[in-house]
């Protein structure tokens, strides 16, 4: 009977290894997706900075409200950002 491991060992890692080998040779020969790549990291990182600013906006001005009804002594029935 032949086991799994026999057949990864003598058929799927090779083929395994021969893909990583032909994904590094296309990498070195087309530099231009690497840089591709950065571009879109550096604009997800981007956009989660801004996700992050513009969330810190909405609880901080939703928490200025709610301090002011507090104060005002009036009722304050609004959920909070992202609640909803």
């Amino acid at each position: 009977m032949v086991t799994y491991r026999y057949l990864s060992d003598k058929f799927l890692k090779p083929r395994q290894e021969e893909n990583r080998k032909d994904r590094r040779e296309r990498r070195r020969e087309e530099p231009w997706k690497q840089e591709w790549k950065d571009g879109w990291k550096a604009g997800w990182r981007e956009g989660l900075e801004e996700g992050r600013k513009e969330n810190q906006r909405l609880w901080a001005a939703w928490n200025q409200r709610h301090l002011e009804a507090e104060e005002n002594g009036q009722p304050f029935n609004e959920p909070p950002p992202g609640s909803e």
